[in-house]
């Protein structure tokens, strides 16, 4: 079977830490499988693969 398109990934809690002052060191995304699962980065070549960050914000 195969797969294509986005996955989401729940950055929330980071985020919160971050903001609450937590040392802000970033992610890292390491393919270390075998299952045939890729990534692109911001330097991919075609812009529709490109990750993105969409942030949802309700004022307190």
């Amino acid at each position: 079977m195969t797969r294509s398109g986005f996955q989401s990934l729940d950055v929330t809690d980071s985020l919160q830490l971050w903001s609450n002052g937590q040392l802000n060191e970033g992610w890292v995304f390491v393919d270390n499988s075998t299952n045939g699962a890729d990534f692109h980065s911001s330097e991919t070549r075609k812009k529709g693969e490109r990750p993105k960050l969409t942030v949802n914000y309700t004022p307190p």
